[in-house]
């Protein structure tokens, strides 16, 4: 058996004392959902136990003083010949470890304090001297990650592994040289940056003159057309936050207006000749890739918990531009609306059953996507009566109406989901009854004033897939949307990266595999194709079992492993450790008891979809013979951990609508907290807190720029004078100084010093 080439190099660079830390598969983003800084270990064992359920990872190596490296990298074929200049000037290059990327050759030296000092980067005609000393840090992917393009691996040099060779110690005369050549850049002039995961954003302020110095650099210096610096500053406009808070036009026209008036500095001849402006532009595709595949680092990848040809499908259609998530939720959907009534879900025989209504919410940039998932994988439910792209409350509810089985409302942008069920209210904002009434099953009561009668809808059914873009979300939802529970009942998700080039075999197998996605979809469709007819039950008083299996819905019962799982579930989200995380009345708080009934719903779905995936199956299956069907614990496990990844996209991408919403339904807070000075402190703290740690994943400890930058501090000083107040307080502590800035904790609550007091209390 061959050993793990990623575990053995862990095993050789941390023997050499170097930290280490896993990235997602073929990305630089860290793997794991905490900071790299955090992850990174010289420990081996620890490593080990990081990874020892991950199938796949890249290999990152920190550099700085606390691995004790830094890092010269080769960019290209030019920088190779001005580093073999200076080698041969300065004496010859000392054999290091030292190993390949799809940039150039990387070189790994002993972490110099002299050259470490106040500088992260030192560059030259192509030559960067990554040193990582900072307090931003930083670190390389090494070999054997496979680069994010998945055309090349990242290689060891001959020699150079570091189970052959050592990391040695710079050339003094080298040394020497970049010492020089830093003296120099120190007194360029520079904008104030702040961390993002491994990469850097201008800080609030700085983003309008950092997209000034790139454009007049672009256009202005460099002479690249104006239109093209335009198109290349646009990942720029995104990656700072631009285009979400001015929308992408507006963002756009910025960088129109100082590409228009940019002076274009001249250039003689001579040098024009010597520019490869199409090599240059590659380049720029290429940096504009990696800060898409790097824009959100926070975000974890879709669990496998579907099919194996589903999932098959969603990896062929992430490999040609449609993201993967948007694919697999939207099928997840499909199943939802074309099963509708016939079929519910209740954990054990003694349990109330629930419909397998989903409601779903994918949340993406403009041509991210959305619409050719969507389209795709719901294309065969739109011949039929009951899809719905536009409507009011009063159609809605006439449509489900007279749709026993259901309806399907499909909406491109999720903004127009609110707006058309508040079309006849004005400003009295969203009527969301018929929305949750569907939801939940409860029956609708609907007066018709013409004929002077009360209809009932004993079994109302309803599937929603919408879409809706980042920038929108905020008007997308009202407070009452929020407070009152439409969005406690969808479930939101992001899309994730997909390559900058169309794999051509890959999207003839998409074709192939969506296409035997429609024809499941039309088995599920023609399951119990008589639901709800009267006539049929009328007439069958022979056999009213008979009657029931063609006309009712057929029951899902969970087997007695996958009851103890649910249960167990359903539990831990009710309990009050878990409810207690937010306060009363909070939208994630009335969150979080729905996510029990959510479970059972996918656990529907996935099974559902799981037997109709071939005809051989389904056909063996034989369902419409039974009431009642098992269904094992595995469908419930996945659909676990389905639920848990929607939760942690609903709080990353929901977050600041849910507070703002909070905050403006309950001003009343603020009132009563104005009796007593010492409990309003108290509660701003906690309020603080629970952002402060959402948004850090957890981190505890913080500085006052992470402070600014989370919460959304309007300046630096404001932000300072709330860490003031809370130290003063105690309601903050301070706990030393790294890398040269002040660090900050929350002081420990009551419960959370001594829980079982607490509860006894």
């Amino acid at each position: 058996m061959n050993p793990d080439p990623f575990i053995a190099t862990a095993h050789a660079l941390t023997w050499h004392g170097i930290r280490i830390f896993p990235t997602q598969w073929q990305s630089k983003a860290p793997l794991l959902k905490a900071n790299w800084k955090d992850l990174a270990t010289n420990n081996f064992e620890q490593f080990r136990q990081m990874v020892q359920t991950i199938p796949r990872y890249g290999l990152a190596i920190v550099l700085g003083p606390t691995s004790g490296i830094m890092d010269i990298e080769l960019d290209g074929e030019d920088a190779t010949k001005e580093f073999e200049k200076i080698t041969a000037l300065l004496g010859g290059d000392t054999p290091t470890i030292a190993y390949r990327s799809s940039r150039g050759i990387h070189r790994l030296y002993r972490w110099s304090p002299r050259l470490g000092e106040g500088k992260a980067v030192v560059k030259y005609r192509g030559i960067e001297l990554r040193l990582g000393a900072d307090d931003k840090g930083a670190y390389s992917i090494a070999p054997p990650s496979l680069h994010a393009s998945g055309q090349t691996w990242y290689q060891w040099l001959p020699g150079r592994s570091p189970w052959e060779a050592s990391v040695a110690p710079m050339p003094v005369p080298m040394e020497e040289f970049f010492a020089q050549v830093r003296a120099q850049q120190i007194g360029s002039s520079k904008v104030e940056m702040t961390r993002d995961g491994d990469d850097f954003v201008p800080e609030p302020g700085q983003r309008h003159a950092t997209a000034l110095r790139l454009t007049t650099l672009l256009a202005g210096h460099i002479r690249l057309n104006r239109d093209l610096v335009t198109e290349m500053m646009m990942p720029f406009q995104e990656y700072v936050g631009k285009a979400s808070e001015m929308g992408y036009e507006e963002a756009r026209k910025e960088i129109h207006n100082m590409v228009s008036t940019v002076h274009r500095t001249s250039i003689g001849d001579d040098i024009l000749v010597e520019v490869d402006f199409q090599e240059m532009y590659e380049a720029a595709r290429s940096m504009a890739h990696e800060v898409r595949l790097q824009k959100n680092p926070t975000a974890q990848t879709l669990p496998q918990v579907f099919p194996e040809w589903i999932e098959r499908m969603g990896c062929t259609a992430q490999r040609s531009q449609i993201p993967r998530t948007f694919v697999l939720m939207s099928a997840l959907t499909a199943v939802s609306s074309a099963l509708g009534n016939t079929v519910t879900a209740q954990p054990s025989l003694d349990t109330s059953p629930t419909g397998l209504q989903i409601y779903s919410l994918g949340v993406g940039e403009s041509g991210s996507g959305k619409s050719r998932a969507m389209k795709t994988i719901l294309s065969s439910l739109e011949g039929s009566p009951s899809f719905i792209t536009n409507t009011t409350p009063e159609a809605l509810m006439s449509t489900i109406g007279r749709t026993p089985r259901g309806a399907t409302l499909k909406i491109v942008e999720g903004k127009q989901l609110t707006r058309m069920m508040g079309r006849y209210s004005g400003d009295a904002g969203t009527d969301n009854t018929v929305l949750l009434e569907s939801w939940s099953g409860d029956t609708i009561s609907i007066t018709r004033q013409d004929q002077r009668k009360c209809i009932k809808i004993a079994h109302p059914f309803l599937a929603i897939a919408a879409t809706v873009q980042p920038h929108n979300l905020r008007s997308a939802f009202g407070v009452d949307d929020v407070m009152e529970g439409l969005m406690q009942r969808l479930l939101v998700y992001g899309g994730d990266s997909v390559p900058e080039e169309v794999d051509r075999e890959a999207s003839k197998e998409f074709a192939d595999l969506a296409f035997r996605f429609s024809q499941t979809i039309i088995r599920l469709s023609n399951h119990r194709p008589n639901y709800g007819n009267m006539l049929i039950m009328s007439v069958s008083h022979d056999d009213p079992t008979e009657a029931e299996r063609a006309t009712g819905s057929l029951r899902l019962v969970l087997d007695e492993e996958g009851y103890r799982i649910w249960s167990e579930y359903a539990r831990y989200k009710r309990s009050m450790d878990v409810q207690d995380l937010y306060p009363e009345e909070h939208p994630f708080r009335t969150d979080l008891v729905r996510h029990a009934e959510y479970v059972l719903r996918i656990t529907g779905c996935l099974f559902m979809l799981d037997l109709a995936g071939s005809e051989e199956r389904w056909q063996a299956a034989d369902l419409e013979r039974y009431l009642m069907a098992q269904v094992p614990s595995i469908y419930v496990q996945n659909a676990i951990q389905l639920m848990e990844w929607l939760w942690s996209e609903k709080q990353r991408l929901m977050t600041d609508v849910v507070e703002d919403a909070y905050m403006k339904a309950r001003p009343e807070q603020h009132l009563k907290s104005m009796q007593s000075l010492p409990e309003s402190l108290s509660k701003f703290a906690s309020r603080r807190k629970r952002i402060l740690q959402s948004r850090l994943k957890g981190k505890t400890i913080w500085t006052a720029r992470d402070y600014q930058r989370v919460l959304r501090i309007p300046s630096a000083e404001l932000a300072r004078e709330e860490i003031s107040v809370l130290s003063s307080t105690g309601h903050v502590q301070q706990i030393g100084i790294r890398n040269r800035t002040q660090v900050y904790q929350f002081s420990q609550t009551e419960r959370e010093r001594d829980p079982a007091r607490t509860a006894r209390r």
